[in-house]
């Protein structure tokens, strides 16, 4: 598309994330040392150079990096097949039969990766992840469904692992998401941290003018969230956006937070 001489393209940072999300109802995945093996196990560079071209960048945390809350102090878990196998074992999970599938009390550690049909993205990834995962010794099943069927069995939470994403306010508040008493159906990990909660209450009576208090507030939350590992944080995404080079603006034209169409009204044909 730069190649097109009528095309102007534009990338900037978004304000989203995409994540693999565990049911914590799950047996597998209630215990923290687990996720934290499984964040160790996928090697979430290959997923954001191959899956996309190198447009994004690794994630950690629930809150974009374009964010003026986002904490830059949390470190991104490494890739280390070894480290994940050893936190696996002190979870006592082994692979007891030879198989090449890790067990703990006669059961496999098996499940379902589910995402939506039809994005290419998301289906890419959930086959890295499927690779990835099989080198410690989890056998993962891999679901793409049409996105009513997909989008009924989340909100059932009638699932062991998905992958999705969230677009994000500008505001930082995460309440609809995180917030184990107001997020209803949206936090259908079934994510609880009452620390979590409290933190969020306390952001929203903060006054404007004190910004950096609440902003403190929102590193603490993304600590909190990081230390829980409900997701694994995949992606921050960055938007690429073409368009028709005979458009301009006295303000210019270029990607901001909340898109590339910020100024469309000031925008104009060129003569």
């Amino acid at each position: 598309f730069k190649a097109t001489p009528h095309v102007e393209v534009y990338e900037y940072d978004a304000l989203a994330y995409g994540y693999m999300g565990y049911n914590l109802k799950n047996e597998l995945f209630s215990e923290a040392k687990v996720r934290e093996a499984i964040s160790h196990a996928i090697d979430k560079e290959t997923i954001v150079d191959e899956v996309f071209l190198g447009f994004g960048r690794v994630a950690n945390v629930p809150m974009a990096p374009i964010s003026w809350a986002y904490n830059p102090n949390i470190s991104t878990p490494v890739y280390d097949v070894e480290l994940a196998k050893k936190l696996l074992a002190e979870a006592e999970f082994t692979d007891i039969d030879g198989n090449g599938i890790i067990d703990k009390n006669g059961k496999e550690f098996s499940f379902t990766l589910m995402t939506n049909k039809g994005n290419k993205q998301r289906e890419k990834i959930a086959v890295i992840i499927q690779d990835r995962l099989k080198k410690v010794g989890i056998d993962v099943k891999v679901q793409y469904l049409e996105w009513p069927s997909f989008v009924d069995k989340v909100s059932a939470k009638n699932f062991d692992v998905i992958i999705l994403g969230w677009s994000l306010g500008i505001d930082p508040d995460a309440s609809s998401i995180w917030h184990s008493e107001k997020a209803g159906d949206f936090n259908f990990v079934s994510y609880h941290n009452p620390r979590v909660n409290e933190i969020l209450d306390e952001g929203l009576t903060v006054p404007g003018c004190r910004k950096k208090d609440r902003r403190k507030l929102y590193w603490q939350f993304q600590e909190e969230v990081a230390k829980d590992q409900p997701y694994l944080f995949l992606y921050y995404a960055k938007a690429v956006v073409g368009v028709n080079a005979k458009f301009d603006s006295d303000t210019g034209i270029f990607g901001t937070p909340i898109g590339v169409l910020w100024n469309v009204d000031k925008w104009y044909i060129k003569g």
